[in-house]
């Protein structure tokens, strides 16, 4: 059993046993990887079918090599009698016949069936995969505007903060307003309640001293101050006519 000193690996690559191990002479180099298609890239809808076991000796030996081989394979058969003809033989020629008819009439047609479907499939299959990711879009939107929202949490709770203390503020200020008109308005009506009072106290002294003075007056005293309207009533009259 041999060793792993004559199994060796370099780079990818496979040393044959038997040979030294630092030549390049018995390196074989790794086929290139494959390219496959992105994950997120439409599919590639191309045609590729696998070669059959003909279509591979043909490329073998000549295009003409399968039905030489046929031919030959036949006529051997024939002369080593494992081939003998017979009224059997007939029908199977015939159907060998009919379904190699069959096959390249009716083939293209499936085929043509099998890929008008295998498309319809894909299609469907790529509206369902694309509506799918407009879906996961959406949610990867909405899930960002959420985080942006509950980014900005601190903020709206300092501006909901500042919101309550303005309008406890106002509501204060409202409150003390009112009580200041209201104070106004009791020492408003005191003020007029005194002046109002005080008028009627003046008016009272008023009546009083006039009803007193005309108490005082004698008639004597009213007739001399009748007579004494009367001269000057005389004399403006006499200066009226004199400067007329």
């Amino acid at each position: 059993m041999q060793t792993s000193a004559t199994l060796g690996s370099s780079e990818g690559g496979y040393r044959r046993p038997g040979y030294d191990q630092s030549g390049t002479s018995d390196f074989i180099p790794q086929p290139p990887p494959v390219p496959f298609a992105e994950r997120n890239d439409p599919y590639n809808d191309v045609k590729e079918y696998p070669k059959s076991v003909l279509d591979i000796y043909r490329d073998m030996a000549g295009t003409s090599a399968p039905t030489m081989l046929a031919l030959a394979g036949s006529i051997a058969a024939l002369s080593k009698e494992l081939l003998i003809l017979h009224p059997e033989t007939t029908y199977y020629v015939s159907f060998g016949v009919v379904l190699l008819v069959l096959i390249k009439k009716v083939g293209p047609l499936y085929q043509e069936y099998s890929d008008k479907v295998r498309a319809e499939t894909l299609a469907e299959l790529e509206g369902e995969r694309n509506e799918r990711r407009v879906l996961i879009d959406d949610e990867l939107n909405q899930l960002q505007s959420n985080a942006d929202l509950l980014s900005t949490t601190d903020e709206l709770f300092a501006v909901f903060k500042d919101t309550r203390t303005m309008e406890a503020e106002a509501k204060y200020r409202t409150n003390l307003l009112e009580v200041e008109t209201e104070v106004k308005n009791r020492l408003d009506y005191q003020v007029d309640l005194q002046n109002l009072k005080r008028k009627l106290e003046q008016q009272h002294m008023a009546q009083w001293l006039e009803n007193a003075v005309v108490g005082s007056i004698t008639p004597e005293q009213e007739q001399q101050t009748l007579l004494k309207c009367i001269e000057d009533i005389d004399a403006l009259a006499e200066a009226h006519v004199a400067t007329a």
